[in-house]
């Protein structure tokens, strides 16, 4: 199930890819390309990839996030059934304790 912390790993990585991409394609820019208009349309260029491949990244990323998602909805529907049935077929008068087993089958 997405957490917050995994929330903060993706948005840490991010920060720190951008600042990777943004520092060493401006630095070889600089270092690589003597002619102004060239450099301008080349800045252009390496935006637009960036915007691109990043929305790319968002998108496989909270595709995968969304996933996980409605993967634990599923779940916990199948759980609130399966308790439902042990509901409806115990009698009025017995009183019974449910405990979820949270990591999973040993």
């Amino acid at each position: 199930m997405p957490t917050r912390a995994k929330a903060v790993r993706i948005a840490l990585g991010y920060l720190c890819l951008s600042c990777l991409w943004i520092f060493c394609s401006g630095w070889l820019l600089h270092h690589f390309v003597r002619d102004a208009a060239a450099a301008a349309f080349l800045e252009n260029v390496k935006g637009w990839f960036f915007v691109s491949v990043t929305a790319l990244l968002l998108g496989w990323v909270l595709n995968r996030l969304f996933r996980e998602i409605r993967a634990a909805g599923e779940e916990a529907q199948k759980e609130a059934g399966r308790v439902r049935l042990l509901e409806d077929n115990l009698p009025d008068s017995f009183i019974f304790q449910y405990t979820i087993n949270r990591q999973g089958p040993r």
